[in-house]
C-alpha cells in the first residue's frame, strides 16, 4: 500500500471531516485495546448539536421524539423490568432515573434506541460517516413509580436522548479510496489512491503496536415530558394456615 495510514485524519480535515480527524488521531495514539476489551470511554469529542446538523440523524432523532418511543409497548416492558429488578415496585412512591449522570452510566439503564446509517452511496462521504459510520441514539428516562390500588403507575418525567458507537476495526468493511498526494477519497475502489479497509487498520496495529478501540458517548439532550402507563400487579398469594388446609 503506497498511502501512509496515518495521513487519512489530515484528509479528512482537508475533505471538511473534522471530528472524523479527532477520533481517528485518538485510535491511533492509544495503547492496543481490541473490542470488547476497549479502552477508555470518549465523551467529549461527539456533540447532539453535530450529530443533530445531519439530516439522517435528524430525522431518527424527530422520529424518537415524536413517536414518544419511550413509550410504546417494547419500551414499557423494559422499564417494567427494570423497575422491579431494581426492587422499585413497593408500597411507596419511589423515583428513578437521574439524567445528569455521564451517557455511559445512563446507557446501563437505556429504555429503546434507534440505529442511524451512513449516507447515501451517491454522495460523497461526510464527517459522520467518517466519525461515526453506522451508530445507535439512545433513550433513558427519568420520572416516579407509585401504587394505585391494583397497579402501579410510571410516570415519566424527563427524557435523556444521546449517540453511541463502537470505533473499532473488527469487521469486514470497506473504509473508501484514499489519496495523501491528492489529499481526496472516493466511495468507489476505482477512485484514485488506495483502497482502505478495516483489515488495513489492524495491520497497522499489530506492526506498530498501537491503536485502541473505544466506546464513543455524545452529551445528553433532555427533553421535559408527561407520560404515563401502568404496571398491573400480580395479587399477593394469601398463606392458608395449616389447620384449615385440606386434610388427609
Amino acid at each position: 500500500m503506497a498511502i501512509t495510514l496515518t495521513n487519512i485524519p489530515g484528509i479528512m480535515v482537508i475533505n471538511r471531516m473534522p471530528v472524523g480527524a479527532a477520533l481517528m488521531r485518538s485510535w491511533f495514539g492509544r495503547p492496543v485495546a481490541i473490542k470488547p476489551a476497549y479502552g477508555t470511554n470518549d465523551t467529549t469529542t461527539v456533540k447532539m448539536s453535530w450529530v443533530l446538523s445531519f439530516k439522517r440523524a435528524k430525522d431518527v432523532y424527530d422520529q424518537i421524539v415524536s413517536n414518544k418511543l419511550w413509550m410504546n409497548y417494547a419500551a414499557q416492558k423494559v422499564i417494567e423490568s427494570k423497575l422491579k429488578t431494581k426492587g422499585l415496585v413497593g408500597s411507596v412512591p419511589q423515583n428513578f432515573g437521574d439524567l445528569t449522570q455521564p451517557a455511559p452510566t445512563l446507557d446501563k439503564d437505556q429504555i429503546n434506541h434507534r440505529e442511524v446509517g451512513m449516507s447515501s452511496i451517491v454522495d460523497a462521504l461526510d464527517d459522520m460517516d467518517a466519525a461515526l459510520g453506522n451508530f445507535g441514539i439512545q433513550v433513558a428516562i427519568a420520572g416516579t413509580v407509585s401504587p394505585k390500588g391494583s397497579i402501579h403507575q410510571v410516570d415519566i418525567k424527563e427524557v435523556g436522548i444521546f449517540a453511541k458507537d463502537s470505533y473499532d476495526f473488527n469487521d469486514f468493511q470497506y473504509l473508501g479510496t484514499w489519496d495523501d498526494v491528492a489529499n481526496t477519497v472516493g466511495r468507489s475502489p476505482t477512485s484514485s489512491g488506495d483502497t482502505v479497509w478495516n483489515s488495513t487498520f489492524r495491520d497497522w496495529r499489530t506492526t506498530n503496536g498501537m491503536g485502541g478501540d473505544y466506546m464513543i458517548y455524545s452529551d445528553v439532550v433532555k427533553i421535559t415530558t408527561s407520560d404515563s402507563f401502568s404496571i398491573p400487579v400480580p395479587p399477593q398469594k394469601i398463606e392458608i394456615p395449616r389447620e384449615y388446609g385440606p386434610k388427609y
